[in-house]
């Protein structure tokens, strides 16, 4: 039993030799774990980590605002210092002539925006058609557009308004009694603008009317016509 014992305690395990196939697939799982590692080291350094931040208070400022004017086109109103007036240009615009609607902060609240400089998209394309010579050849073909341009009167302003009677002053000693009518029916169109956009130009359409009704062989309907104006 000693000499058991001793040969016991004197036992040293000779190592362990790696085969071929096994020391291939320990490199082979080495390689994986330093690519792995790798890759997640190269993944959270380039990795933009984006902080959201609660917007700055500015205090003595109106804050952002919109508002929607209708005919006149919709503007985003950046944050202005109180008792300071911020302009943006309008949007629709002469190539030759550029307007702004303006909005002033008073007392940390927006004042309504006074657009009274702004044209409407129809107002824009009416004023650039007073710019065409009318000739007898193509007196019909304005009429035609220009009574599509006026049928929706809310499309309009007074600019457009009176952009149209200038336009109508140039058709009607272009045009035959026949095709004299066509002004008739931009006239009415004009007729359901506002009060406020027609004031300037009321007494201007009332002679064009009067001039091209000498021209229509119906007066007794063109004399009831006249008196909407």
């Amino acid at each position: 039993m000693q000499d058991e014992t001793e040969h016991l305690s004197t036992f040293t395990p000779e190592p362990t030799l790696l085969t071929t196939k096994h020391a291939a697939t320990a490199s082979a799982l080495t390689q994986t774990i330093a690519t792995t590692k790798n890759t997640l080291t190269q993944s959270i350094s380039t990795t933009e980590i984006v902080e959201t931040l609660p917007e700055p208070i500015f205090e003595n400022h109106c804050k952002n605002d919109s508002t929607d004017l209708g005919k006149y086109g919709y503007y985003e109103w950046q944050r202005t210092k109180e008792g300071e007036t911020s302009e943006i240009d309008c949007v629709y615009n002469l190539p030759d002539k550029k307007s702004s609607v303006s909005r002033r902060c008073f007392r940390l609240t927006w004042e309504q925006p006074d657009h009274s400089q702004c044209l409407t998209k129809n107002d824009a394309e009416l004023i650039k058609m007073t710019t065409l010579e009318v000739t007898a050849e193509n007196a019909k073909a304005i009429t035609a557009n220009l009574t599509a341009m006026v049928a929706d009167a809310n499309k309009i302003s007074s600019a457009g308004i009176e952009a149209t009677v200038r336009i109508l002053e140039d058709l009607e000693n272009k045009l035959d009694p026949e095709s004299s009518k066509g002004i008739a029916d931009i006239v009415s169109s004009l007729l359901d603008a506002s009060d406020e956009d027609l004031k300037s130009s009321k007494q201007n359409l009332l002679d064009v009317m009067t001039r091209v009704a000498k021209m229509l062989s119906n007066n007794d309907k063109d004399t009831v016509w006249l008196q909407k104006i």
